[in-house]
């Protein structure tokens, strides 16, 4: 008697110690490594994440270009099994030129099951009235991604679309100024008052606009000889 007591004490303190509140876990957990600062601004960052989760096949559900939240979802199907994997990015602005980005992903599997109601006679010829056949999906558990692999792949996907934006981005940029910076008077021109040092800045910055990859500038300045 005395040592079933003393085995029970014992389980009581185990099963007691293993259960531990699940609100503690919040900060026992490894070192995060589903963030990631980038160098750009949220502008970019947001175009890039956005072209990064579409490439991936996700279907974007939820999107705020202020907040700088996406949402998005991709299923799977695995015979009766439907697994659904959802993406949450959320962007907080640091400085102007810096912006961290937070990724979190959370898988879902649920499970297909058919129930027939048919009424047979003899095993063999269905009755009327027996109801057919009803189909439920029953969840069967959702787990959060912690894989490292998963976010170091989807932030090297992002990082390769800011390089494409920021390119394009500074491309764009690149051609409007150097198109202001070209334009002369047209009625200067056509008078014959542009003078020799308007002429050679704006053959410079046509130089200058040809030499920047992707930009096209139109400068054709030419004085009116014909006076």
């Amino acid at each position: 008697m005395r040592s079933s007591i003393i085995i029970s004490l014992i389980c009581l303190f185990t099963f007691t110690g293993c259960a531990t509140p699940v609100y503690r876990e919040v900060f026992n957990e490894k070192e995060s490594y589903n963030s990631r600062e980038f160098s750009v601004p949220a502008n970019i960052l947001y175009q890039a994440t956005s072209r990064a989760v579409c490439a991936k096949n996700f279907i974007i559900e939820k999107e705020d270009v202020d907040k700088g939240f996406i949402l998005a979802k991709r299923s799977f199907q695995r015979g009766k099994r439907s697994i659904v994997l959802v993406v949450q990015a959320k962007m907080d602005t640091s400085c102007n030129d810096k912006t961290m980005l937070y990724l979190s992903a959370l898988q879902t599997t649920e499970m297909y099951y058919v129930s027939d109601h048919t009424r047979f006679f003899l095993f063999i010829v269905p009755l009327p009235g027996g109801g057919g056949k009803n189909a439920s999906q029953v969840k069967e558990g959702e787990k959060v991604i912690d894989d490292k692999e998963f976010y170091k792949n989807f932030f090297a996907e992002i990082q390769r679309e800011v390089s494409i934006v920021s390119a394009n981005a500074m491309n764009e940029a690149a051609a409007v100024n150097l198109q202001a910076a070209v334009q002369v008077p047209a009625q200067e021109v056509a008078a014959g008052n542009a003078d020799t040092t308007v002429l050679e800045a704006a053959s410079q910055a046509k130089g200058a606009a040809e030499a920047v990859p992707s930009v096209k500038v139109s400068v054709d300045v030419k004085p009116d000889i014909s006076k």
